[in-house]
């Protein structure tokens, strides 16, 4: 994943291997300008929840992985739609 900031005025591009540190503001921008889909950031955190969870039980409930990923489908299309 590539992630554009803006640092002191100067415009710097990071590659990431994950999502983890993306500000809010920043993935909002990435969706609405297509650069990662709802899908991609759903999948990338349903793993690390699956991953980490079982370590640190913070989220005690989860809706089934198939609908988050459904409704993810579901704001990409409205993305598109525009």
């Amino acid at each position: 994943v590539m992630v554009g900031g803006v640092t002191g005025g100067e415009a710097r591009t990071q590659e990431l291997n994950s999502l983890d540190f993306v500000d809010a503001n920043i993935l909002a921008r990435m969706l609405r300008s297509r650069e990662v889909t709802a899908v991609e950031v759903m999948e990338f955190f349903l793993d690390q929840i699956e991953r980490l969870n079982p370590l640190v039980n913070a989220i005690p409930t989860l809706r089934p992985r198939h609908e988050l990923l459904t409704e993810a489908r579901n704001a990409d299309s409205l993305l598109n739609k525009g």
